[in-house]
Order: structure tokens, then sequence, then C-alpha cells
């Protein structure tokens, strides 16, 4: 529903893309009330196929309640520009995101879990220009990031999840406030209390100046718990 108010509102022309997105999460967990995390992920077009974003992430969870937690994250990013996979003619581009969060769980009709998470992103960028490069990365936007997911479970072992992103970005040299909207459906199989695989579809909607982007994604991960 989100996902339609948004795309019914656009003024630019959509394109519509498809990608694979290929994760693996570790989380270890530490004494007492301390989690860290480790994500490495892949996105790339199809039809031609050409890498398109490499993305690893850190991050570390503290409880501030039996269902809340603060969390904090740095992430590298590698992507190829422009974001048409048909261009041949591409630049790669190094982006370091840095995040705070807060996540809460909502335990309100067992077994299904609800859960909410805030997230203040910032997103530092290398100059393009040869000569000014020599002073690293500059913070070029901040970006607000809500996120809503709800698992149910179907079996003892499957779980399916479903969760819905909002997006809010400063301008900088993009003209818009709202960013994107993912809308996110995953099965997840517990092969082992260690070991999840997940499969799901990923619809990701992302505004930008001139044209409007709909990415239908196939979603592949493998969680595991150390």
């Amino acid at each position: 529903m989100s996902f339609a108010c948004f795309q019914a509102a656009g003024q630019n022309p959509l394109e519509e893309q498809v990608t694979l997105w290929n994760r693996l999460y570790v989380v270890k967990k530490l004494p007492q009330i301390h989690s860290m995390g480790l994500l490495v992920e892949n996105r790339q077009f199809v039809n031609p196929w050409r890498g398109h974003i490499f993305l690893a992430e850190l991050n570390y969870h503290r409880k501030i309640s039996p269902l809340g937690s603060l969390g904090i994250h740095g992430t590298y990013l590698i992507f190829t520009l422009p974001h048409d996979p048909e261009v041949s003619n591409t630049s790669r581009k190094v982006e370091l995101r840095t995040h705070q969060s807060f996540t809460y769980r909502w335990v309100a009709a067992k077994p299904s879990l609800l859960v909410t998470r805030i997230m203040l992103e910032e997103r530092f960028f290398r100059s393009e220009s040869e000569s000014e490069q020599k002073n690293g990365f500059a913070l070029k936007y901040l970006r607000l990031r809500t996120r809503i997911k709800c698992a149910i479970p179907v079996t003892d072992r499957l779980k399916f999840i479903f969760s819905d992103e909002f997006m809010f970005q400063s301008p900088g040299d993009l003209d818009i406030g709202f960013d994107q909207n993912r809308l996110d459906a995953i099965f997840r199989y517990q092969l082992i209390p260690q070991l999840a695989l997940d499969l799901g579809y990923l619809n990701w909607y992302q505004q930008r100046n001139t044209v409007d982007y709909l990415r239908h994604s196939i979603r592949t991960g493998v969680f595991i718990k150390i």
C-alpha cells in the first residue's frame, strides 16, 4: 500500500529492472547484553549480468531493555554508475556509511514477532576530482530510515518475514526528500539452530531527479549465529 502511494505520486518516468541480492550475515553473541554482526552483500543486475553494488558492514548492538536495543554500524560500498545496466560506459564509486539505530521487538501475538527499527545514516563520498581525492571522504547526505518487520512461523523450522522500509534523505544535489521504499518478503528455513537459509522477493522503489526506478529483486541469504 505504501509503495503504491509513492509510485502513483511520482512525476518522473519509471524504469523497471531485475536484480539478484546475495547476502551473508554472521552474528556473534557476546557476554550479557552485547552482540557483533558482519554483513556481506552483493547486488547484481540481470540481463545483462553486471556487478552493481558490493556492501560490507560491521555492527554492534547493545540491549537497553528485554525488547529494545541500540546499534552502531559502519559500512563500505562499491557501486557502479549510472544505475542503468544497459550503459556500457560506467564508473565505480566508493561510499562509506555510519549508522545509529534503535530496534524494538513487540511480542504482540505469540508466536509472531513485530520489530520496528529507526536508523540515522550518514553517507560519505570521495571527491570525483583527482586533485581533491587526497582530502578523503566528505559527508554528502543524511538519511532517515524507518522499518517495520513481521515474522510469522509457518512450521517449526520455516518462518515467513515481511518488512516495509522508508528512507528520507537530505537533498544535497538531489532535489528530493523521499528517497526510496523497500517491500521485502522472505521465507527463512532454520536448517540447524546456528544456520538459516533465506529466499525471497524485494520490491525496491527509488526516486531520482529525472527517472524513478522499480527493481524486482530475488534475494538469497545465509544467516549464521556463532
